[in-house]
């Protein structure tokens, strides 16, 4: 099942369009300053012939480098059909190259499709918390720990200090030994996403989302730095959440069934009706690099981008009725998404 929705069927384009779709008008939070729609965007797509593909998580480094993985099931050497996925992809700026990053233990080898993928710098990237990407070579790294899951999403400070998520409320701490240590977290359904930031005091809020597979359950996390964890107000939310992202007292985002938002962890609900918040289909992933750029995808293949005062759409250019987006990374003025159509996996990248 692919990590990021619970059952769609894909179709998919090739394009290059330049988007300038009329914004949807909102306040902008805490008097952020704009920055641009206009983004120029290149859609590929990847294998289907051999196998359904996805591209699962992506981490862009610069403008002419990024990283994704998944599953892309591609022909040998010979053209015959190769039962072992190419796992780890690698951009230069132009094209998509495809590798296998194996898992070695107790004298055999492994290679099967990654869920998540994350970077310290780009001889520092991890790939499911166990397999370490020095920019030239992978090394296997083995948990310590019993993770009977694939890790769906990653955050931390350092490759001493982060965090893995997955399936059955699983969620692990790696510490500057380089020991992984479980943490209990009370749930037993999918952990979607982490992520974390620095508030005004110095301190670091982590938080996780979770939801279960019939959308009947949500459970926001807070993980305190002993290793514990509490729940946070989910009232507001809509089922299905698989998103957070948030700069510290100031805004949080969650999204599944639409986009949420609150300006502070003690407000009692989250709002997703407020002005200028678009219609999205069902969203699934969200990142930012401040509160005037942020990015939301989704279902059938759908993007949205908040400026700091508007949010644009990009539905009119980029739309598959059978799409869907999970994976997105973005530095400065380039930004990655990735996810699936049919069989085929997609990657798209957006220059500003």
């Amino acid at each position: 099942m692919k990590p990021f929705i619970f059952a769609i069927n894909v179709v998919l384009i090739f394009s290059a369009i330049d988007c300038r779709e009329n914004p949807i008008t909102s306040n902008s939070p805490n008097g952020s300053d704009t920055t641009s729609h206009n983004f120029s965007w290149t859609m590929q797509s990847f294998g289907g012939d051999y196998g359904a593909c996805s591209l699962n998580d992506v981490v862009v480094i610069n403008d002419t480098l990024a990283y994704a993985v998944g599953g892309i099931y591609l022909p040998d050497s010979t053209g015959q059909y190769d039962p072992e996925p190419h796992n780890f992809a690698v951009w230069n700026g132009i094209t998509w190259t495809f590798q296998k990053a194996r898992y070695y233990y107790q004298g055999g080898s492994t290679c099967s499709p990654a869920n998540s993928i994350f970077a310290f710098a780009p001889d520092d990237i991890w790939i499911e918390g166990c397999i370490h990407w020095d920019g030239h070579q992978f090394n296997t790294v083995p948990l310590n720990i019993d993770f009977p899951s694939h890790v769906n999403k990653m955050w931390g400070r350092s490759s001493s200090d982060f965090y893995i998520v997955g399936d059955n409320g699983l969620l692990a701490h790696r510490d500057a030994n380089g020991v992984w240590t479980k943490i209990p977290t009370g749930i037993s359904f999918r952990i979607f996403d982490i992520w974390g930031a620095q508030n005004r005091s110095g301190e670091w809020e982590v938080l996780a989302i979770a939801s279960n597979q019939d959308s009947t359950q949500t459970a926001l996390l807070q993980i305190q730095s002993n290793n514990t964890v509490t729940f946070l107000n989910t009232d507001g939310l809509s089922p299905g959440t698989a998103g957070v992202w948030f700069e510290p007292e100031q805004r949080y985002y969650i999204v599944g069934g639409g986009i949420f938002q609150k300006s502070n962890l003690m407000e009692t609900t989250w709002n997703g009706s407020q002005p200028g918040f678009p219609t999205i289909y069902g969203s699934w992933g969200v990142r930012g690099q401040g509160l005037n750029d942020i990015f939301v995808v989704g279902s059938f293949l759908e993007i949205v981008h908040f400026n700091g005062s508007t949010w644009q759409n990009y539905r009119n250019e980029i739309y598959s009725p059978n799409g869907a987006l999970g994976g997105i990374s973005f530095k400065e003025n380039t930004v990655a998404m990735v996810g699936f159509q049919n069989a085929q996996a997609v990657a798209i990248i957006g220059r500003r």
